[in-house]
């Protein structure tokens, strides 16, 4: 039995069950009401953020909105965000590196391609083409943001999809087929075709937890894909508007609420945990249902 598998369908299946019907479960709170204030039995006044209590399961966030219900609310745009970023990455990594391994075009490409997002970490270079004034401020950002964010690591999933290639073209078989007369197309269709679809499943899992993993990071930092821009005249500067609910937003004040409200960045850090763990299980579950396939062929 392939356990990881079975946890990681299990796992996903939590989060997909947040993300379709989250808004009609039980004590969550689809309006996302705030609660501006608090009086407690002695006559006190609170102000948000409130602790965890039997009103708020896992506390409210600062402006005073149920932060289990938020979460629940937000899982869908946090997984649709993550799943539109992968695949993006995944068509236009498919695209490059098959043209690598047939043309010399594309070889040249992948290797400029690799050579401009591999100088320095991911997440450097994503910050700084998106402090890009055009990009920054353009009513497009979320579009923009994602694309940047996808094509930042197409280079190396492009160089695993060649290399896989490659592997294959030496496999004695492959090397009888090419003497038999064997056209480009008809091998691509017979074999390379079908080895790309069986590594597919587990390519897609595997970027989602590194999408996730690379979110979180720049929630850290106070950089969201879907931030807005608003002028402050008086000052002459802009200030960031947060208009989300994705997970990675709650991150945005992790020094103070460590301090402060410890139950924010935590509960949003469990659950993008849980969702990082669930797609790499799910992926290393389907390379090992691949493997063993392969191997009862054999």
């Amino acid at each position: 039995m392939n356990k990881t598998l079975t946890i990681g369908l299990l796992m996903t299946g939590v989060i997909m069950i947040l993300a379709l019907f989250g808004p009609r479960l039980p004590g969550i709170d689809a309006e996302l009401e705030q609660t501006i204030l608090i009086k407690t039995d002695e006559g006190k006044l609170l102000a948000p953020p409130y602790e965890p209590s039997g009103d708020f399961v896992i506390g409210s966030d600062r402006k005073g909105v149920d932060l289990l219900s938020r979460i629940v609310i937000g899982t869908r745009e946090t997984l649709l965000t993550v799943l539109g970023i992968v695949l993006v990455r995944a068509t236009v990594s498919l695209i490059l590196g098959i043209g690598s391994f047939y043309t010399r075009v594309g070889s040249v490409l992948l290797k400029v391609w690799e050579a401009v997002f591999s100088f320095m970490p991911t997440i450097i270079i994503v910050v700084l083409l998106l402090a890009i004034p055009p990009i920054m401020f353009s009513p497009n950002r979320l579009v923009l943001s994602a694309l940047i964010i996808a094509l930042a690591e197409t280079g190396r999933l492009a160089e695993f999809i060649r290399s896989k290639m490659v592997e294959l073209s030496n496999e004695t078989y492959m090397e009888a087929a090419i003497a038999s007369g064997g056209s480009r197309l008809g091998m691509f269709r017979r074999y390379y075709s079908p080895m790309i679809g069986r590594e597919l499943g587990g390519i897609l899992a595997r970027e989602a937890g590194r999408v996730m993993f690379l979110l979180a990071q720049l929630g850290v930092i106070g950089v969201f894909i879907n931030q807005m821009f608003m002028s402050q005249e008086i000052r002459g500067t802009y200030a960031a508007v947060e208009t989300s609910d994705a997970w990675p937003v709650l991150l945005l004040d992790l020094q103070k609420d460590l301090r402060m409200a410890q139950w924010i960045p935590v509960s949003a850090l469990a659950f993008i945990t849980f969702a990082i763990i669930s797609f790499l299980l799910l992926a290393d579950g389907l390379e090992k249902r691949r493997a063993e396939r392969l191997g009862s062929r054999g």
